[in-house]
């Protein structure tokens, strides 16, 4: 597997963590729904014991573990204790994105926007800890998986993988900047997060929880018959009956993750679509957006959330399909 360990550079706080997620209960009807859509029975067999011994209920409950880590001071389980308290994981919250400028040509570890520690990364780290566990993995299982559930929901997440660039930026001629030549130096929007919809979200926001479709109790365990998690299972079986889907086996895991990425790139061109900065808001750190208008805005993006959802799920399941064939 072609993992990069080269280090660069932290991320400077441009870059830095986002405020929100893809909401945890999206990541839980997400996981759920790959969980439905396994056909390796040793897959089945072998997640069902990483989860019995690391003492989640469900995949569903798993892929939210990432993000409860953020904010639950405890008590914690043996396996979450021992990841907190390594060193290496300290870091952590720049796993979930990359922050590739919209005009980029697509995923390059080459590229100084990916980092050995991007959302593309962490996921091939997280397959590996499965693929090969013992001592000298880098992951305990329950926490790679636990990883995997919910990074693979990240990186189908368009601002998670896209965003704009800021030139002059905290001023009042701010404008965006999409091309990666101009990019390079400036500030990130963080995603969108930076970025202040008339609706009063900021971009990131909208696309974590407010666009798309409805969202599932916010509960630990997602039921596998939640109108969402089967509309997520149908559809993501009519993708696979229908499209031409390149198999695991067809192609390198990271060159599939990093096509995962490349289509949430392309999806975050959409988002970003009749975007422009008004202002700068200095107290708040933000910058007040003009756009289409947010029925026109609703209309045109929130079936890109449903396709992306459900081809998260699709891929997670032949992920782990292919972890344990």
């Amino acid at each position: 597997m072609d993992i990069d360990r080269t280090a660069k550079p932290a991320p400077t706080m441009a870059a830095a963590a986002f405020a929100a997620d893809w909401n945890m209960r999206r990541h839980a009807a997400i996981a759920t729904a790959a969980a439905e859509r396994l056909q390796s029975t040793r897959a089945k067999e072998t997640i069902a014991r990483i989860l019995d011994e690391g003492g989640d209920g469900s995949l569903g409950q798993a892929a939210r573990w990432a993000d409860e880590i953020r904010s639950n001071g405890g008590p914690h389980d043996p396996a979450t204790v021992r990841f907190l308290n390594d060193s290496r994981n300290r870091a952590r919250a720049t796993w979930h994105y990359v922050n590739l400028p919209l005009d980029l040509g697509g995923y390059d570890r080459q590229s100084e926007f990916t980092r050995s520690d991007d959302v593309v990364q962490m996921i091939l780290l997280a397959v590996e800890s499965l693929r090969n566990p013992g001592p000298d993995a880098r992951f305990e299982e329950i926490i790679a998986l636990r990883w995997l559930s919910h990074l693979v929901g990240d990186v189908h997440q368009p601002v998670h993988v896209g965003c704009g660039y800021i030139a002059n930026a905290e001023t009042n001629q701010a404008r965006l900047v999409t091309a990666p030549g101009t990019a390079v130096g400036l500030p990130s929007d963080r995603g969108g997060g930076k970025l202040l919809l008339p609706t009063g979200d900021n971009l990131h926001g909208f696309w974590d929880s407010k666009l798309g479709p409805d969202l599932v109790p916010n509960a630990i365990h997602v039921p596998s018959d939640e109108p969402l998690v089967r509309e997520l299972v149908q559809a993501s079986a009519r993708a696979t009956a229908n499209a031409a889907v390149t198999t695991m086996a067809a192609m390198s895991v990271s060159s599939q993750v990093a096509s995962w990425a490349n289509a949430s790139l392309a999806a975050a061109r959409a988002a970003y679509q009749g975007l422009r900065i008004t202002g700068y808001r200095q107290q708040q750190k933000d910058y007040p957006v003009e756009w289409e208008g947010e029925a026109a805005y609703r209309q045109r993006c929130a079936p890109i959330v449903s396709e992306r959802m459900t081809t998260a799920a699709t891929n997670l399941a032949a992920l782990l399909d292919s972890i344990w064939p």
